[in-house]
This record gives C-alpha cells, structure tokens and sequence, in this order.
C-alpha cells in the first residue's frame, strides 16, 4: 500500500520551557524527550518542535514528571490535526 502523501511544513516553531530548574524543588531539568506534531493553521502548515523536561532528582515530589513548554496551548488542542483558529473561523462560520 502506498502512504498518502503529506504537505510539507512551511512554518516552524521550536517550544521549550522558559525555566531550567523545576518550579517545586528548584534542581536543574534537563531535556529528557523532544515530540514532533504538525498543525493546519490559517497561516499555513506548522510544524511544532517541542523539548520536553523533566526532574531527575528521587526526592522531588514531580519526579519524572514532563513539563512542557508554556507556549504549546495556544496552537491547538490535544490530539487534534487543526489550530485553535481554524477552529474558532468554522465556528463563526456557524
């Protein structure tokens, strides 16, 4: 079978949080993970590069915990394939 084919990503964000010590304990976070998502935006096709960190120190109470980037929330919602404001245009179109 063959894939679909896709469109290319025209525009790219890189996310990562703004702080490199964990809120609660204050030791370092490092990158543990990077996830990779592309969204539709009226804008064009996004691709949103995201580091993931988490705490590695055992006495923390958020050990292993993700903390993602602040600025992921504004592009789209979880699991979804289309930006918040493709969304909120079909939902005037309404």
């Amino acid at each position: 079978m063959k894939k679909a084919k896709t469109a290319e990503p025209t525009i790219t964000h890189d996310q990562a949080p703004d702080r490199t010590a964990w809120p609660e304990c204050g030791h370092p976070v490092t990158a543990d993970y990077a996830n990779r998502r592309t969204v539709h935006t009226l804008a064009g096709i996004t691709r949103l590069n995201r580091t993931i960190r988490r705490c590695h120190h055992v006495e923390c109470g958020f050990h292993k915990r993700p903390y993602r980037p602040e600025a992921e929330g504004p592009f789209s919602l979880p699991r979804h394939e289309f930006g918040l404001d493709v969304v909120a245009l079909i939902g005037r179109f309404r």
